[in-house]
Order: C-alpha cells, then sequence, then structure tokens
C-alpha cells in the first residue's frame, strides 16, 4: 500500500480474509506506525535592511518549534534565487549576524526537525524561510580634497577645493572635519556642508578632511576624503637688548638676544634702521644679518628693529622684534676767551663766555687749567659757573672749560677752545755799585750786575733817584736815564739809585725794579786855624791854634802841608 502524503502520526495494518468455500474467514496484521515530523511553527526571519558598506547586519528569527529537534543554518546568496550556500562564519544559530559586506546580499534560514523514531534511520526534515535582503550602501569613492599647504601663523589659507566628489549608492551630501593632530577629528562647527571649505586664520598646524555621506534607505554611511595639511610656520621675533644712551661719536655697546627667537623653519635675520621716531622710517641694514648686531658710531639718535624669517617650504614668514632706541646725548661745549697778558701777580680779566655749553641733557661746567703747554696737564679749578673769575698768576697758565650734559644718567662731556694767560715774569736785574764818594765828587758809572730777564718781552729801562730813602723818594731820571747803565753826576749828599726794566709783551708793560744802591757823599767843612802872622827871619811863629774844628761824615784826621 502506498500511503499518501500524510500531516499527522497514522497507523496502518492490514486485514488478510481466507474464503473458503464461500466461507471468509480474517485476520488482522500487527499495525505499523507512520510517525509524520510536524513542525508546529512557520520559519520566519526579520528585517530587511539596508547598511553601510563593509558593515555587519543583525538578523533574527523566531524559535521554531516542532516535533524533533529543532537546529538551523543561515544561508546566502547574491540573487533572491538560487545560488544559496550555507553563511561562512558559521550561522547556525537563532540568529545572525553577517560577516562584514560589501554587496547586496540575500540570506535564508533553514530550520532543520530531527525525530528519531528509529536510531539507524534518524529523519530530519526541514523549514525554510522567506529570503530577506540585505541591502549595502555602498561608496564607489570617497572624493578627494586640495591643497596641502604652508602658511603663516596667523594667516588665513586659500580655500581648501574638491578635486572629486564623492559617488555611492545614496544621495550624497558632506560635512567637514578638523584636527590639531592628524589622528583625533571633530566636526567644523558650525557645520559645513558644502564640497569646498575655507578655513580661517590659523596659529597651529591644523588637519581637514571631508565626510562624504551617502543615504539609502534613510540610512546614512560616511567615507572620508583624504587628509589635508596645512602647515602654520610659527615664529616668534624675540626679544632684543638694549635700549641705551651715548655720547655723540661714542660705540653703541653691541645688541644682543635677551630672548631667542623661535620658528619652524630656517631662521635668517635682518636689521633695520631708522633715523626718526614714530613714525619710523626704516630702511635695512646692509651686511646685518646675524642674530645680534654691532653698529660702531653714532652722532645722532637712531632706532633699530630686527626683522626675523622663519621660512618653511619654501614659504618665508617674517616678524618683527621690538624696537631699540640709541639716544645719542648731543653736546656742543660752547667757547670762551679770551688769551690775555698780564705782568706776574696781576690779575687776569674774567675769563667769559663766548658762547654757552647746550646740549640734550642738563648742562654744567667745571674749568680746568694746565701750567704746561703741549702736552697739557689739566687739573680741576673747581669752578663750576659759566664764566671764570679774575685770578692772580704768577705763571703762564691754559684754561678750558669742561661742558657736560647729563641724559638718563649719562654723563657726556665736551672742552671749549683754550685759552691762554700769559704772565710776564720781568725780573730787573740787579745793578752795581754801591760807594762812597767825596762831596762833589762824580760816582763811578752804574753797570748790570745782573741782567733784566724780560720773559720774551721787549726790555726798557729807566732810571730812579732818591734823596730820601732805599724805599721812598724815588723819580725818573730824565736825562739819560733811560740806558741799561747810569753815569750819576757829582754829588753834594747820599743819593740812592735804581733801575726799573719794563718788558713788553702782547703789547701789555710790565716793571721790575732793581734793588736800590746808595751813592754815599763824604761831606765834610776844613775847619779853620788862624791867625796868619809875620816873624823874623830865622824866627819861630807862634803855634797855629785851632780856630774852628774841622767836621765830616767820617773820622777827621789831619796833615799840615
Amino acid at each position: 500500500y502506498q500511503p499518501p502524503a500524510l500531516t499527522q502520526d497514522t497507523w496502518y495494518r492490514r486485514r488478510a480474509t481466507s474464503t473458503l468455500n464461500t466461507v471468509a474467514c480474517s485476520a488482522t496484521s500487527t499495525a505499523i506506525k507512520i510517525t509524520v515530523n510536524n513542525f508546529t511553527s512557520v520559519n520566519t526571519i526579520s528585517a530587511a535592511q539596508t547598511i553601510c558598506n563593509n558593515t555587519t547586519a543583525s538578523l533574527t528569527g523566531n524559535a521554531v518549534t516542532g516535533d524533533g529537534t529543532i537546529t538551523y543554518q543561515w544561508q546566502s546568496s547574491l540573487t533572491e534565487v538560487g545560488g544559496y550556500s550555507n553563511v561562512s562564519n558559521g550561522g547556525t544559530g537563532q540568529n545572525y549576524t553577517t560577516v562584514a559586506l560589501t554587496a547586496d546580499t540575500y540570506f535564508k534560514r533553514i530550520a532543520t526537525s530531527t525525530l528519531t523514531v528509529n536510531p539507524a534511520e534518524p529523519k530530519p526534515c526541514t523549514l525554510e524561510s522567506t529570503p530577506i535582503l540585505v541591502t549595502v550602501n555602498n561608496f564607489v569613492t570617497a572624493g578627494a580634497i586640495a591643497a596641502a599647504q604652508t602658511i603663516c601663523e596667523g594667516a588665513t589659507p586659500s580655500g581648501l577645493t574638491s578635486s572629486s566628489l564623492a559617488t555611492g549608492d545614496g544621495a550624497i551630501t558632506y560635512r567637514w572635519q578638523v584636527s590639531t593632530n592628524g589622528t583625533t577629528f571633530a566636526d567644523i562647527s558650525p557645520a559645513e556642508s558644502g564640497t569646498t571649505y575655507s578655513p580661517g586664520a590659523l596659529s597651529v598646524d591644523t588637519w581637514y578632511r571631508r565626510v562624504a555621506i551617502s543615504t539609502l534607505s534613510g540610512v546614512a554611511c560616511e567615507s572620508n576624503s583624504n587628509d589635508i595639511l596645512i602647515t602654520v610656520n610659527n615664529l616668534t621675533a624675540g626679544v632684543i637688548g638694549t635700549a641705551q644712551t651715548i655720547c655723540s661719536g661714542s660705540d653703541v655697546a653691541a645688541f644682543t638676544v635677551t630672548t631667542a627667537a623661535t620658528f619652524d623653519g630656517t631662521v635668517g635675520y635682518q636689521w633695520q634702521i631708522s633715523s626718526i621716531g614714530s613714525p619710523y622710517s626704516w630702511s635695512d641694514i646692509s651686511g646685518a644679518t646675524l642674530a645680534t648686531y654691532n653698529e660702531g658710531t653714532l652722532t645722532s639718535d637712531r632706532w633699530y628693529q630686527r626683522i626675523v624669517t622663519s621660512t618653511l617650504n619654501t614659504v618665508p614668514c617674517s616678524k618683527i622684534s621690538n624696537i631699540l632706541h640709541v639716544t645719542v646725548n648731543n653736546l656742543d661745549p660752547g667757547s670762551i676767551s679770551g688769551d690775555q697778558t698780564i705782568c706776574s701777580g696781576g690779575s687776569s680779566a674774567v675769563l667769559t663766555s663766548v658762547a654757552a655749553g647746550s646740549g640734550d641733557g642738563t648742562i654744567t661746567y667745571l674749568w680746568e687749567k694746565s701750567l704746561s703747554d703741549s702736552p697739557y696737564s689739566w687739573t680741576s679749578t673747581g669752578v663750576t659757573t659759566e664764566t671764570y673769575p679774575a685770578t692772580a698768576h704768577t705763571a703762564d697758565t691754559w684754561y678750558r672749560r669742561r661742558t657736560r650734559s647729563n641724559l638718563d644718567a649719562v654723563n657726556c662731556d665736551l672742552y671749549s677752545n683754550i685759552v691762554r694767560v700769559t704772565v710776564n715774569n720781568v725780573t730787573s736785574g740787579t745793578i752795581q755799585l754801591a760807594q762812597t764818594i767825596c762831596q762833589d765828587g762824580t760816582p763811578a758809572l752804574l753797570t748790570t750786575l745782573a741782567a733784566a730777564d724780560p720773559d720774551g718781552g721787549t726790555i726798557a729801562y729807566q732810571w730812579e733817584i732818591s734823596t730820601t730813602s732805599d724805599v721812598a723818594g724815588f723819580i725818573d731820571i730824565a736825562t739819560n736815564g733811560t740806558n741799561e747803565t747810569y753815569q750819576p753826576p757829582a754829588l753834594t749828599q747820599d743819593t740812592w739809585y735804581r733801575r726799573r726794566a719794563t718788558s713788553t709783551l702782547n703789547t701789555v708793560a710790565c716793571p721790575a725794579t732793581s734793588a736800590a744802591i746808595k751813592i754815599t757823599v763824604n761831606n765834610m767843612t776844613p775847619g779853620t786855624i788862624g791867625t796868619a802872622q809875620t816873624i823874623c827871619m830865622d824866627g819861630i811863629p807862634d803855634l797855629f791854634s785851632n780856630v774852628a774844628t774841622a767836621t765830616g761824615d767820617g773820622t777827621i784826621s789831619y796833615q799840615w802841608q
């Protein structure tokens, strides 16, 4: 007997009937059971879905029930009908997570109910689910952006352009991301959704990328473009030192680096100079391309700055240092007058200021003198006024006035012209010879014992006479009294003579008078004797008597004749 298709357990037996002599006799066999391995539930899986390329899908199914032991096998195919094979990663559970998919794929689940009635012949029965489609939202390309570039710190880079647009299965949209380390990216806020992007000013190296979004069936899938690096050439100008005040014509202390410049590229320097303050007028200093600079001497104020240039990827970026002001303490010492000649012991005229000293700072004066010429040997007089007071001199003296300008605690000194006070140190010399003569006698010629010294001047003489003393009562001798020597006339009383030597130097006449010498006149009266008498031949005259005694300045002695 061939049973029909069954849906439930069914027993069969066979009744055999023997008819003999028209008598029918029956016998029934033992019944056999046809066990129907029934599924008591449907096999359904879910859900059709859209995923992003190279991601997995999670598929779920109901718990299938049946008469036997239930097992599962998931299968996949690139077509809905046919071509199914077991999945590669097991797929024997009630639910299934796919491998990462790169193409649209159909999945179904085969449920197997195994019922063992006869251990020798287990009977598996299968129930297939309806296939479902996992749609993969594929990107063909993520697109590309351009272009990497190097900019200076604080500059705005050129806009980032689209080298190629993204293509994919869905509708394409974009957003831009930024990173400061090239690894961790964040969306730009506010969001940028264009195919191109214009960054703002940058101060650090910054990476950009464009995220392409393909939206298919409400599922958004993302793919990143290439990364673009905007290299920022960072640079600090450093600090230079030091502002200073110098005297005109002095050497400027070398400019140093108090804080070094920092830079990302290859560094270069250029020092600049301005002859005016703000607004400055800068110009490059030829050859001044080191980190430090030594200017040399200056005669007027100057301002300096240093340009630091960092060249990275052929892009030069420059920054300017602080400004240094070199203040030049300009000074005009003025001038003084005047040269003069005085007699030894006399006072010079006040040394006057022809032009006062002037300068950028506070002006003070100090007068100096020297008693020697070429080389001078200057010493301070202690006088600090603009003029120099009248002063007695006994030797040639040279004077100059130091003018000092004090600015920013810096003293600058310049000296005026030099004036000379010439002292005519004439000496009178000495004359000779003191002598004693008789009354009405003529003295010997008065001559030079030691010559007068005119100290470079022109010498002239004047003899003087006094009958009073060696210090008073002198008058000039009018006749023959201007020679170096003098012949006194006959004298009748003690008389003193001296010689005045006058040296005329630079039109200034300076006299010097010798010590006086005395001509002593020995005055006397002879007295009288008496009287005349007449005697006889061979007679003896009367004794001559002293009628009036002789008188004189000296010791009286007699001799009769």
